[in-house]
């Protein structure tokens, strides 16, 4: 067993891969963020010895974990196939009094690897089914956690995270108007899952970018940072700037906006390889 990073709460699962897990080109990438996501929340769970409907603060509002910034990486997806396994070592840590880190190592028997470094705070809503009224909050059952420093991978993600709320929201070129569906991107919390804003993306990347061979595309690198939510009658705009189509890699940053008022909602950026059969 590999060694745990001082401070760190390790958990491990496996997967046996099949249809559900798979898309175009091997490995599903949405599939992959839902786990990855759901790995940091129950490692987060079983630490504090809760099920994720006790999470809630000091006056009894149920709270839900909202990530910050995501990076992933590792090989091409289409490594992985059929009836593989894939296994997936996640550690934990608390660095702040509702901020956590998780490291989630997945590899697989093709001998693929893909490593997601995820931060998460904890949210609550003041407004039930008002997305927008998303407010911090301060998860009460989970104080006897142990805080740790702050590791330096969740250090880079803060600092980035908020460089890129600074940022004015520019208009593009190349974007596109995406009219939210609660009933397939909206999870059990009611709010846009985080993982369908990758979905969004790739849904826009295909119809407002170039698209020759972009069946064959497969993602190496994806960074998300999140900064609000939405309701069932927003509309986004999905806004690509320094798109690099050059040979075989295809790149590029987005914001994903809220057309009603501007608001940047995610910033993504994207690096794609082509993985020619």
């Amino acid at each position: 067993m590999a060694e745990v990073r001082r401070g760190m709460h390790a958990v491990e699962a496996s997967s046996l891969i099949g249809m559900p897990q798979l898309g175009l080109n091997g490995l599903n990438e949405n599939w992959l963020m839902k786990e990855a996501g759901h790995r940091h929340w129950m490692a987060i769970c079983g630490q504090a010895g809760v099920q994720s409907h006790e999470i809630i603060d000091s006056q009894g509002h149920r709270l839900y974990a909202a990530f910050i910034g995501i990076e992933w990486e590792g090989d091409p997806l289409g490594d992985v196939g059929e009836n593989d396994q894939l296994d997936v070592r996640t550690e934990l840590c608390r660095f702040s009094s509702k901020r956590f880190f998780s490291h989630n190592h997945f590899s697989a028997s093709s001998g693929s690897d893909f490593t997601f470094q995820m931060v998460s705070i904890f949210v609550k809503k003041p407004v039930f089914d008002d997305n927008r009224t998303l407010a911090s909050g301060q998860p009460d059952p989970l104080r006897a956690i142990p805080q740790t420093d702050t590791p330096e991978k969740a250090r880079q993600l803060q600092e980035d995270w908020k460089s890129l709320k600074g940022e004015p929201v520019k208009d593009s070129d190349s974007k596109l108007v995406h009219h939210v569906c609660p009933t397939t991107e909206f999870n059990g919390a009611r709010m846009l899952y985080f993982a369908n804003f990758q979905l969004i993306i790739d849904q826009a990347e295909w119809n407002a970018l170039p698209n020759a061979d972009m069946q064959f595309a497969s993602t190496e690198r994806r960074r998300m940072f999140f900064y609000g939510n939405v309701n069932f009658d927003d509309i986004l705009e999905i806004r690509f700037h320094d798109v690099d189509w050059s040979g075989d890699v295809r790149s590029h940053r987005a914001d994903v906006v809220r057309a009603q008022d501007g608001a940047r909602l995610a910033a993504v950026e994207t690096r794609k390889r082509l993985i020619r059969p």
